[in-house]
């Protein structure tokens, strides 16, 4: 999928602002941003909630907008209006028949007492077997592009597994991609394979997160009179010290780097492991992240 120059406004107030993305198929996609970033006008303009403004969305080399029937190739499901209270399990199992014309019906029953989900009306349901419904229901619905709004968003453990096993399961054949919003940046570094940065109504930044993860590096390190060299300063993206330790984070972090520090004769130099929220504050070292969704 191409996502190119999107824009949208809502009454007169510019929410996205040429927005181009690439999303591969049989990938998980993150999107992260701050809460009144545009996420979730974003995926209400993809999945066709919203006319676009200004842009276009390329699904095999063709304009949805001139091949209405691409659009049924979003599953999306707003969590700020829930179409689905008020419903019970076969109520909603008829209700996405009619929707999605390739909705496997017998794969949801399947699954719906492979996971044990009683029958009951949706709003009755726990967080988590709500959670588990609806990556249950996108799973059957064959759609290429599944949109999830923090769908691990305070599930306790086990419900948190079955559903990260069941969206792996979504996209193991490889014809299907998830977009996958998410604040907790620690579920997200483990789930996705790209992640696009909402910031000031346009995407400031794509990230491949294998490939991103060889050029920045994150040390901590003592020296005795506890002031970094100012070579070090330069170089660095990020310092936060504690005491006489420090913690460092290097947009391109070299050998030669590493020699001309342990030449200063620290106390001690050690590698940490790198996260994707150090890696959002190398890329954006001058702003809080703290709070971002």
């Amino acid at each position: 999928m191409e996502i190119k120059n999107l824009s949208k406004s809502i009454d007169n107030v510019k929410i996205l602002e040429d927005i181009n993305l690439s999303i591969p198929k049989g990938i998980i996609y993150g999107i992260v941003g701050r809460n009144g970033s545009g996420k979730t006008t974003l995926f209400r303009s993809l999945a066709s909630h919203y006319l676009l403004d200004e842009g276009e969305i390329i699904i095999n080399q063709q304009n949805i907008n001139e091949f209405p029937h691409l659009k049924n190739d979003f599953f999306y499901l707003d969590i700020q209006y829930q179409p689905l209270d008020g419903m019970r399990l076969k109520t909603i199992d008829n209700y996405f028949s009619l929707i999605y014309p390739l909705f496997d019906s017998d794969r949801f029953w399947s699954l719906i007492e492979e996971y044990k989900i009683g029958d009951q009306q949706f709003q009755k349901f726990s967080k988590g077997e709500q959670c588990l419904i609806i990556v249950i229901l996108a799973l059957c619905t064959d759609c290429s592009y599944i949109i999830l709004d923090e769908p691990l968003d305070g599930l306790d453990v086990i419900v948190r597994k079955q559903v990260v096993d069941l969206m792996i399961d979504t996209i193991s054949d490889q014809e299907r991609s998830i977009i996958l919003a998410s604040h907790n940046l620690h579920e997200l570094e483990k789930l996705a394979d790209q992640v696009a940065i909402l910031n000031n109504k346009t995407i400031s930044t794509i990230l491949d997160l294998t490939t991103v993860k060889m050029s920045i590096h994150k040390i901590q390190v003592a020296f005795k009179d506890s002031n970094l060299p100012q070579f070090v300063r330069e170089a660095a993206e990020s310092i936060i010290s504690e005491g006489r330790v420090t913690t460092i984070i290097f947009d391109n972090y070299s050998e030669a780097l590493k020699q001309r520090i342990i030449a200063e004769e620290p106390i001690f130099i050690e590698d940490l492991p790198l996260s994707l929220e150090d890696i959002l504050v190398s890329k954006f070292s001058k702003e809080k992240l703290k709070g971002d969704k």
